[in-house]
């Protein structure tokens, strides 16, 4: 299974390359995968740090979802008169 984790790895940093050619994302990426050891130790701390983007980003979409769909107390006030 390591042939297949590798040939990930190298395929993920040929589109990290392709897409993100910023700066940060690069020196953020090295930073989360600076002390590891293996290739898959690297691959599983970037899984585990897009995992915790995506669930904030899913969050703060729940929140301005929520915060859309509350009627204000303003707007329920000028509806009434």
């Amino acid at each position: 299974m390591p042939h297949v984790l590798d040939s990930e790895l190298k395929r993920w940093s040929k589109q990290l390359d392709q897409f993100a050619p910023k700066p940060g994302i690069r020196d953020a990426t090295n930073r989360l995968t600076a002390a590891s050891e293996t290739a898959e130790v690297k691959a599983r701390q970037l899984y585990e740090a897009v995992q915790t983007l995506n669930t904030r980003l899913h969050a703060r979409e729940e929140r301005g979802r929520a915060k859309a769909a509350t009627p204000k107390a303003r707007d329920e006030q000028a509806q009434d008169v």
